[in-house]
């Protein structure tokens, strides 16, 4: 159902499993004392132990020598979130750079510390089982830091995956003219296109349908309210995209009035059951509320059935996703090398967003021209790579320095010589001297002093020229460069800042502070405004999916894209076909059309309906169905046995009953009439089987039907068909088959009837079948040119007995008496039998 790499099978590999303690409940009841069975359902929780209690989830446990597979439940997932975080694979040159949900076990972890780029560089792991999946926050707990690094080490490459970093990242929407909406990730691109193409914002192609609230407005839906108005940023393709962000709340409170039908009509987020330490109150008319501290709110479950019979639990919850844009400035890219600069050196990357970035030295700064309509709070970033400790910049808007507190308050150095002694490490804040970021404690860095820089945090005394651990945090320049893992190719963005801007042209200058002499190298600027409500609000509910957006790659089997939940989600939407309320009458009209009635009475239809409904149906003394929804024995009974069908006073309403098919009719007249193959005998070579089989040869190009030749998968007419002349036009009846009775197709059926009936199954005379190679078209009763013929003979001891007889067989017993009558007038004046018929 899931999978990992095929390296994983392979016993020339090592592969950590997950064991379980043979004392645990889960191993107890896996082992079943030595009795494995095939499927193993948990029906209740049980109590962790050892491994069980540290993961968050498991995909394959080994209880002695056998192995068994972790299958979740169905479970949706909701496509937008808040506090989404940014994962990666085990490269960051790799596709894959996405959000993820922090509550869902997705991903892996990557131990690092962002302020130490041999770490950076290469990020470790620690995991309980190859292939672990955990949450963002187990993945913290495991790691103690986790930082946005280059690769992921020490590791088999097939043994990695998708790693948490504890980036932010933010789900964008796009929205098409229509109303449909397309997910968009909107993370660093550390490479090139290494976001997946199905959240990227210009790529991606997955429009899907969404309920909008209220009026149903949405950027886009009008001239008016286009994407300008709403401040969202105008596609290419003429979609909107824009942000969003998601609120949840109850639906209902303690004082609501709440039936079946509003627990079904307006709570769409199922639960697995009753939420743990609930009490169920029912509230007397179908419906059951689970309570947690006995108050109806969010933590609520609603127990309610539907009329087919199904239990649903659903959360007393509603997720909305509100559309937002940006006040006064959408996400606009300035190129560093477009900028003013000094003192600077521009190279070329493949990488770079223009193809060129700034490389920083002494004293050099880049300074950009930006302008903006309104006066406000707007948020700046940088694109940048850098290879070393963390730098900062000089930040400077519209020539005033920007500056920030610094994270602990300044203390004087302490320097305990060029060799501390063992008892002094890991080295505290503005201890020294360190030679590497090993000696210092955890969220510290070793500040290699370099020219005059300044130790962040430290008041320099004695022994102001060695290197101290230091606190990235308290660096009080305007923006603070981390680690990326490389100079070229590893960008990152830094944490937004926010900065107050004038209306019209601002200068924004990133510089080398006083002292320093390196910098990161920046690719661009990027200026944003603050979230602005729209100009129409628009919001729509928070839909569901099966499938995770994380896809899976190289080696196949990392991503969470899998087999179980595609079953999942294919089996949900022919749930929700199957319970669809139209099903009974709709499945109940074809089926009777089917049965010969072309119009069934709606009295016809609701009794069928009742009983595909309830799978039931009952007549006189006998019973038919499972007593399920949904059963086909008890929709057949309801439809042979009912009064429609069965009384024969019906037959004389003209509407009643359905047009015979053309292809019917024929199998009809050959089966009444008793067709056989019958090939002759004196043909030359070896003899032709007389079981040859019927070959009605293009007749669907003649008739308009024809065994296995539908022209579309709609079948050869449309069950409402109406024709466009007659009675049954003014009536307003349909009459399916009608539609290929065309006037070709009609001369051509009776031109094979009347060919069949006198030479036989062939093609004389444009019968039903071909040549069959041999002899010419005689009608002299010895059928020559022919693969069989017809062997009726009449039943009866005079003509009107005969007549009788054919009249049955070929009409069903509906031929009037005078229209027999006029039959045997006609035939009497025959010379003989033959003639006759």
């Amino acid at each position: 159902m899931t999978k990992d790499p095929s390296y994983f099978a392979d016993p020339a590999n090592t592969v950590l499993r997950a064991e379980l303690d043979p004392t645990s409940a889960l191993y107890l009841r896996l082992y079943n004392g030595g009795n494995f069975e095939l499927d193993v359902f948990l029906e209740n929780d049980l109590t962790c132990n050892g491994i069980e209690c540290n993961v968050d989830t498991f995909r394959v446990v080994k209880v002695g020598n056998v192995y068994y597979e972790f299958v979740e439940k169905p479970c949706v997932q909701m496509a937008f979130y808040q506090n989404a975080k940014r994962i990666q694979g085990r490269d960051n040159t790799k596709q894959g750079q996405m959000c993820a949900n922090p509550d869902l076990p997705h991903a892996r972890e990557a131990c690092c510390r962002g302020e130490r780029y041999k770490e950076v560089r290469s990020a470790s792991t620690s995991y309980l089982y190859d292939g672990e999946r955990m949450k963002f926050s187990t993945a913290e707990e495991r790691c103690g830091s986790l930082c946005m690094f280059e690769n992921v080490s020490n590791e088999n490459w097939w043994k990695k995956g998708y790693h948490w970093t504890p980036k932010d990242c933010n789900i964008l929407v796009k929205i098409n003219s229509e109303g449909y909406i397309a997910i968009v990730h909107d993370t660093d691109i550390a490479y090139i296109n290494t976001i997946p193409y199905h959240v990227q914002e210009e790529s991606t192609l997955n429009w899907f349908r969404v309920f909008w609230d209220g009026d149903g407005v949405y950027p886009g839906s009008s001239d008016s309210n286009d994407c300008a108005a709403n401040n969202c940023k105008a596609m290419n393709d003429g979609s909107c995209l824009c942000k969003t962000s998601v609120t949840e709340s109850p639906v209902f409170s303690e004082n609501s009035s709440i039936s079946v039908t509003d627990v079904l009509s307006q709570l769409f987020i199922g639960a697995d059951g009753p939420p743990s330490g609930s009490v169920g109150t029912d509230l007397g008319n179908g419906v059951v509320v689970h309570k947690v501290d006995s108050i109806i709110d969010e933590r609520s479950v609603f127990e309610a059935s539907d009329d087919k019979g199904r239990v649903f639990f659903l959360k007393n919850l509603r997720s909305t996703v509100n559309v937002e844009g940006w006040e006064g400035k959408i996400p606009e890219i300035y190129e560093a090398e477009d900028a003013t600069t000094y003192n600077v050196t521009l190279k070329s990357s493949s990488s770079a967003t223009g193809g060129k970035y700034i490389d920083y030295d002494l004293e050099s700064y880049i300074e950009w021209n930006v302008a903006v309509n309104t006066p406000g709070t707007y948020k700046l970033s940088f694109r940048y790579a850098l290879d070393n400790h963390p730098r900062p910049l000089s930040l400077f808007v519209n020539s005033v320095e920007v500056t920030k507190e610094a994270t602990n308050p300044t203390i004087p150095v302490v320097y305990y010589g060029g060799s501390p002694s063992a008892d002094k490490f890991p080295l505290q804040r503005c201890e020294g001297d360190c030679d590497n970021d090993d000696h210092c404690s955890d969220g510290l860095f070793c500040k290699q002093n370099s020219a005059l820089e300044e130790n962040p945090g430290c008041e320099l005394g004695s022994g102001n020229s060695r290197d101290y651990c230091v606190d990235p945090l308290d660096y009080t320049h305007g923006v603070l460069f981390y680690p990326t893992g490389g100079w070229s190719s590893d960008w990152l963005y830094t944490d937004p800042i926010e900065v107050y801007l004038a209306a019209g042209q601002n200068t924004i200058r990133a510089q080398i502070p006083v002292g320093y002499k390196d910098g990161p190298n920046i690719d661009h600027l990027k200026l944003e405004g603050i979230t602005a409500e729209l100009f129409q609000p628009a919001s729509f509910r928070n839909p569901p999916h099966f499938i995770s957006l994380i896809p899976d790659s190289s080696p196949y089997g990392i991503g969470e894209m899998n087999l179980r939940d595609a079953l999942y989600e294919t089996e949900a939407v022919l749930d929700h076909y199957f319970y669809q309320d139209n099903v009974a009458p709709f499945l109940c009209t074809r089926m009777i059309q089917r049965f010969g009635i072309s119009n069934p009475s709606p009295r016809y239809v609701e009794a069928c309906s009742m009983a595909f409904k309830s799978g039931s149906y009952s007549s006189g003394s006998s019973s038919f169905g499972s007593g399920d929804y949904g059963s086909l024995e008890a929709m057949v009974a309801a439809i042979v046995l009912d009064k429609e069908a069965t009384s024969s006073s019906v037959s004389m309403d003209p509407g009643y009953g359905s047009v015979k098919e053309p292809i019917m009719k024929v199998l009809a007249l050959m089966r009444s009439m008793e067709y056989e193959t019958k090939i002759p005998d004196s043909l030359p070579g070896p003899p032709m089987h007389n079981d040859y089989q019927v070959k009605l040869w293009y007749i669907h190009e003649k008739i308009g039907q024809g065994p296995y030749e539908f022209p579309t998968v709609f079948s050869f007419f449309l069950p409402e068909y109406v024709p466009d002349n007659g009675p049954a036009l003014a009536a307003s009846y349909v009459s399916p088959e009608t539609m290929i009775l065309t006037m070709p197709n009609t001369v051509s059926l009776l031109n094979g009837m009347f060919s069949l009936i006198k030479y036989g199954l062939g093609d004389c005379n444009n019968g039903f079948s071909r040549y069959p190679g041999y002899s010419g078209c005689s009608d002299d009763g010895k059928y020559k040119r022919s693969f069989g013929h017809l062997f009726y003979e009449p039943v009866g001891s005079n003509l009107s007995d005969k007549i009788a007889d054919l009249a049955l067989l070929l009409t069903a017993g509906r031929l009037s008496g005078q229209n027999q009558a006029t039959i045997e007038q006609a035939c009497v004046t025959e010379p003989d039998e033959a003639s006759m018929l």
